[in-house]
């Protein structure tokens, strides 16, 4: 139903796994442990979580990183979607809301996501 999701992105199995690689020796140690500024002015800690460690709704004092696999453009722009893969293999959508109309990000980019928010759906077609 969503292949783009289900075989991260449609990438060839090397480049996926160098994405990840890179991920796992060159970036994770960059932003391990690491504090921010939260919204509301306060240093926050964060500790790096996978994908699949999230749980519905807030994950306060986390972080998740991982590769852009893929992006979805809409001609609304709002929210802007792409699909993010971790050093597990996991791979999420991810939906940024209030951006500029110039902001995206490429393939094989590292994000990094300071407490994320997780929103899960079900969805049924042809009732699979």
């Amino acid at each position: 139903m969503f292949p783009w999701l289900y075989r991260q992105g449609m990438l060839k199995a090397k480049r996926l796994n160098n994405m990840m690689a890179s991920l796992q020796n060159k970036e994770l140690p960059v932003y391990k442990d690491r504090t921010y500024t939260s919204a509301s002015g306060k240093e926050v800690s964060l500790t790096l979580k996978p994908l699949q460690g999230l749980n519905p709704g807030a994950n306060t004092g986390s972080v998740v990183i991982g590769k852009v696999v893929f992006s979805l453009t809409d001609e609304e722009k709002v929210p802007f979607t792409f699909g993010l893969i971790d050093t597990e293999g996991t791979c999420l959508a991810v939906m940024v809301y209030n951006i500029a109309e110039s902001w995206g990000v490429l393939i094989g980019d590292t994000v990094a996501i300071p407490e994320p928010q997780l929103k899960q759906h079900s969805i049924d077609h042809n009732g699979k």
